[in-house]
């Protein structure tokens, strides 16, 4: 098997560990993984750099940072409190914003997020997750994620308006 398609396989094989449906399914693709990993280190020519920084960034398919669930265990959609508590934390230097990042990546990869109109209170944790899912946040950016998340669920719509205005104020 060419480097082609051992790198091939092995997206193939993370697909499969990120969302297997059982977890015998998941441990059998992880150790798959981690054979293909050490047969495509084992090649003589080295990995091509921007290879070598993929196989360690897409390691927020398998886990979420510090928080990797049981195997058994469902990723489901965070409460608007945790995800709170986690850009607290970043604002606040307390959480690295590549773990946040990850993990935030991590859970969009993992749930069905759902599509609801702006003034449903539960339309405020999918967008400020696929936010975060992208990169860490500005200081300014993190701040109005705040604001967001702690925008009252019953005045959701002027959450969003004010969302969307310190977000046009950060650019």
């Amino acid at each position: 098997m060419n480097r082609f398609e051992i790198i091939t396989k092995l997206a193939a094989v993370e697909a499969i560990e990120g969302q297997g449906a059982t977890a015998g399914e998941r441990q059998a693709a992880t150790e798959a993984r981690l054979r293909l990993e050490e047969r495509l280190l084992g090649e003589p020519s080295p990995l091509p750099s921007a290879f070598a920084e993929e196989m360690v960034a897409g390691a927020h398919l398998r886990s979420l940072a510090d928080d990797e669930p049981a195997a058994d265990e469902t990723l489901q959609i965070p409460s608007r409190g945790e995800l709170l508590q986690r850009v607290v934390a970043f604002a606040e230097d307390r959480l690295p914003g590549v773990l946040l990042t990850r993990w935030a990546a991590a859970c969009t990869d993992a749930v069905i997020l759902p599509d609801l109109d702006p003034d449903h209170p539960g339309s405020v944790v999918p967008e400020v997750l696929l936010v975060l899912a992208t990169g860490p946040p500005s200081a300014t950016v993190a701040q109005a994620m705040i604001r967001f998340l702690e925008s009252p669920a019953e005045a959701t719509a002027a959450g969003w308006r004010i969302w969307l205005e310190d977000l046009a104020a950060a650019s």
